[in-house]
């Protein structure tokens, strides 16, 4: 993700959820992907998801306010 490689990240993301749904960083990360790859709902749905498991995360919570 922070070397801007988005199509490998998004797989080993996608790789690190089947192992591990309830990680919230997994989802927002995928978000910001999303959001960077201009896909802003699903950016919006990975955030939600991430915030469906931890509703206090400062992080997602900011990101959601964008």
């Amino acid at each position: 993700y922070s070397q801007k490689r988005y199509q490998m990240a998004l797989n080993k993301l996608n790789q690190a959820i089947q192992i591990d749904p309830t990680q919230p960083l997994l989802y927002i990360r995928l978000g910001s992907i999303y959001y960077e790859l201009g896909l802003e709902d699903l950016a919006f749905d990975s955030w939600q998801r991430a915030i469906e498991i931890d509703p206090n995360n400062k992080e997602v919570i900011e990101l959601l306010a964008k």
